[in-house]
């Protein structure tokens, strides 16, 4: 090998090591942003071995949950069983865990997974990191999808609905996408639409 290559391979192992490095500290910047936020997720089976050896960090979920009142925070509650405990530094114990690609190809895994459904599939491992993870990823690459969406909205805002708060409207838009994909039960939908009569009747009440 020619001393020129041997310059070039060297520029380009830097480069990479730089980069990573680079990467590294934008990661551990953005995520300081997520780590004071409350968590939301499921514990599963899949829970990593360092958070449930971690004496610090507990978690008691709430069975109790309906989708309309996670959807605020993301999941069945969580809470720490000590508000003073330190927060884990997700972002380390990813980057200890080494390289996804290279477990799955050692696991030799038939099934295949989106970036998207690793992180779901994850989220009690790292509940604030996938929580970054899946805002950025869920990034629509191109206008279409957002294109669509005020589609949509002229047609539920429409001239005889055009009081409508946009609130209300972006309500009504997730709810019409939730139904069409069945991730909406019955039976939340149900019993957020019996709170709501409820809450309205104790209003009316109150001016009676």
């Amino acid at each position: 090998m020619s001393s020129e290559n041997v310059r070039k391979r060297k520029a380009t192992t830097k480069a990479l090591e730089n980069w990573i490095t680079t990467s590294i500290n934008l990661v551990k910047t953005e995520f300081a942003v997520y780590a004071s936020l409350e968590v939301n997720v499921e514990q599963n089976d899949d829970v990593h071995s360092a958070l449930l050896d971690n004496p610090q960090l507990h978690f008691e979920v709430d069975e109790s949950s309906n989708i309309f009142e996670d959807f605020i925070t993301g999941g069945p509650a969580i809470a720490a069983s000590s508000t003073t405990a330190p927060i884990l530094d997700e972002v380390e114990l990813y980057l200890s865990s080494g390289p996804e690609v290279l477990k799955y190809m050692d696991n030799g895994q038939e099934k295949t997974f989106t970036p998207l459904e690793w992180w779901v599939n994850h989220r009690s491992t790292y509940p604030r990191l996938s929580r970054m993870a899946l805002d950025y990823l869920s990034v629509p690459p191109t206008s279409v999808d957002v294109e669509r969406v005020f589609s949509k909205g002229r047609m539920v805002l429409s001239y005889l609905r055009n009081r409508l708060t946009p609130t209300t409207t972006r309500g009504l838009l997730c709810i019409n996408e939730w139904s069409s994909k069945g991730l909406l039960p019955e039976k939340d939908m149900l019993e957020w639409i019996r709170n709501v009569q409820e809450k309205v009747g104790e209003s009316e009440d109150e001016y009676e």
